[in-house]
């Protein structure tokens, strides 16, 4: 699956979480156990879309580094959904929650940390076949080295040309600064 698709089902996923932590913040009864989960759900939205833009970074420049920071982050936002799970059970059995925000918190934190697993896989598995940075210069000396090459390739041509054709050497000379100015 390509990263584009996965940033756009982690951002849909993130919007779901916002909308049911604050659904679980704002209407009542307001248990401990359906509130503190939620506003747990809610601040770990934020940072998953937070971390999105690492992702979408990543994938946009092809950056090792923003995408080693993106699956750092989605472990953490895996960490804190596994946190919510854990207390949204609690909540069921101490008695002390909201049934119709509990359930659909809980299956949601599942599903997202299990998404992430795989986003985090995806990622390893994408990072690895963007190049190091040090193969990038190795690869922009030998571009520029070529560039060179070419120059003095049409520098040695224009010489003989000039050679052959004396009465051209003085407005050939006027072309060749002008153009090497731009």
């Amino acid at each position: 699956m390509q990263l584009r698709h996965l940033y756009f089902i982690e951002l849909s996923q993130a919007v779901a979480l916002t909308v049911l932590g604050c659904a679980g913040l704002l209407l009542p009864p307001r248990p401990l156990f359906t509130w503190f989960p939620s506003l747990t759900v809610l601040s770990t939205s934020v940072f998953a879309i937070s971390a999105l833009l690492s992702l979408d970074k990543s994938i946009r420049q092809r950056s090792r580094f923003s995408l080693f920071v993106y699956i750092v982050a989605r472990s953490a936002i895996i960490l804190m959904m596994c946190i919510s799970v854990c207390l949204l059970l609690v909540g069921f059995h101490s008695g002390h929650t909201t049934l119709r925000i509990t359930i659909p918190l809980l299956v949601l934190c599942i599903f997202h940390a299990a998404w992430g697993c795989f986003v985090i896989i995806e990622c390893i598995l994408f990072r690895r076949t963007l190049p190091l940075k040090r193969d990038c210069s190795a690869l922009l000396k030998a571009e520029k080295c070529e560039q060179i090459e070419q120059l003095n390739v049409i520098s040695r041509g224009l010489d003989r040309f000039q050679a052959k054709h004396k009465y051209l050497s003085g407005s050939m000379q006027t072309v060749l600064t002008t153009a090497s100015d731009l």
